[in-house]
């Protein structure tokens, strides 16, 4: 149920015509305790959703230098998904990026269902794009995050950030955070962060540039 330090170096692929395509999947009551990610992690589904790393359980720390991506035709896509899970320390340096072809659901980066992340550090690219529905760079569901950090580019079609619920506290961007595309079509709620709730502890405090783009 332990797998103390797990380092990808070339490619980790997880492909499904019918189910769930996921990369890494780490079930409840499973631990991983260091996972490097310096190659390729792949999660592709035509029919369900594609996952690069799933996470139900814990994850101490992970570091993405490489690309985590994931496909998915007409479901919703999660490159990495934290589901009533926690992930101590998330850093990326690299690349995160997810595309939903066809089908209204959603496309998604980075997702936190009623998970705990802290804290979340983007140094890289994470992007979230649905070529007919919703997308998200970074969206937090019920979740908390307790520190996010964005020195890199954040990207949703919809919104870079978004939150529905929980609690994302110490957010600070002093990179670029972006919505909007002439490939979405969904042209009615882009705005740039998204949240459904105020107070000191919901609010992203920005040093560096936050912008939707134009068609």
């Amino acid at each position: 149920t332990t797998i103390t330090k797990l380092v990808n170096d070339g490619s980790i692929t997880g492909t499904s015509t019918k189910g769930y395509g996921i990369g890494i999947y780490n079930q409840s009551d499973t631990t991983i305790t260091e996972l490097v990610n310096d190659g390729s992690i792949t999660g592709t589904s035509t029919e369900s959703y594609g996952s690069g790393i799933s996470n139900e359980g814990t994850i101490k720390t992970l570091t993405n230098n490489g690309s985590i991506t994931g496909t998915s035709a007409k479901s919703s896509n999660y490159i990495i998904s934290s589901e009533y899970g926690t992930i101590e320390t998330l850093t990326n340096n690299g690349t995160i990026k997810g595309t939903v072809t066809e089908g209204s659901n959603f496309g998604v980066g980075i997702y936190n269902y009623y998970g705990t992340i802290t804290p979340l550090t983007n140094k890289g690219y994470i992007k979230g794009t649905d070529t007919e529905g919703v997308s998200y760079g970074i969206s937090n569901e019920y979740g908390t995050i307790t520190t996010l950090i964005n020195t890199g580019v954040v990207y949703g079609g919809t919104n870079a950030i978004e939150k529905d619920g929980g609690t994302i506290s110490n957010a600070n961007n002093y990179g670029l955070l972006v919505s909007g595309d002439s490939d979405e079509n969904v042209t009615t709620g882009v705005t740039i962060v998204a949240h459904n709730a105020s107070g000191a502890n919901n609010q992203i405090k920005n040093y560096g540039l936050a912008f939707t783009a134009d068609s």
